[in-house]
């Protein structure tokens, strides 16, 4: 995880009162699988978070309401610049509506009930922790090492000097990467992660 220094993990959270912020990060922190691993970041304006390197963060808390602007409108702009975060939507006013689960929200938490905001969060960080263990793949391109997600893998076709890797990046780009192995060697690889011949051309997840 590039420019996140030595933390494993860059947690954001977004909320105008600055006590619940230290609540927050308190009870995420419970469930730090070791010392160091959590990186927090306070914002307490909507415009703040989009301010800074949204790119960065793995996980991401948001009040749905913020001075300003709506929660809601901050994070339709966070998601056009990172895909691949968590998202929580953490509100004691607001219910939620179809729009706050097609920005691909983990959770969305109550404020007014504590016994179960314990919980969710406990589940939030067991998931932050289970993505990060994804399988990845290096690859060889350009004379590059490149590591790749395997489940961000759509398929992989055959080329005259190895094969080409079409995938989607964070942001949600998709992308075609030429690459230095054969078609073989990496279905070898990918076979036990759920991709099969389509056609003795190509490879698909």
């Amino acid at each position: 995880m590039a420019g996140k220094g030595a933390h494993k993990f860059s947690i954001a959270i977004c909320d105008d009162d600055k006590r619940y912020v230290k609540y927050l990060r308190d009870l995420i922190s419970e469930g730090e699988k070791k010392f160091g691993d959590f990186g927090f970041s306070f914002y307490f304006t909507g415009y703040d978070l989009l301010n800074a390197d949204v790119t960065r963060f793995d996980l991401v808390v948001m009040d749905m309401v913020l001075p300003s602007v709506s929660g809601r409108k901050i994070a339709q702009e966070f998601r056009k610049r990172n895909r691949k975060a968590m998202l929580v939507f953490c509100t004691g006013k607001k219910s939620p509506i179809p729009e706050d689960f097609r920005l691909g929200a983990f959770r969305y938490i109550r404020k007014e009930q504590p016994l179960l905001l314990r919980k969710d969060f406990q589940d939030t960080v067991d998931e932050l922790y289970r993505r990060a263990a994804k399988e990845q793949m290096v690859v060889t391109a350009a004379k590059r090492n490149i590591v790749l997600t395997i489940e961000d893998i759509i398929y992989i076709d055959i080329k005259r000097t190895g094969s080409c890797v079409h995938y989607y990046d964070d942001f949600g780009n998709f992308l075609h990467l030429e690459i230095k192995e054969h078609l073989r060697e990496v279905y070898d690889y990918v076979h036990p992660f759920g991709f099969e011949y389509a056609h003795n051309s190509y490879i698909v997840n």
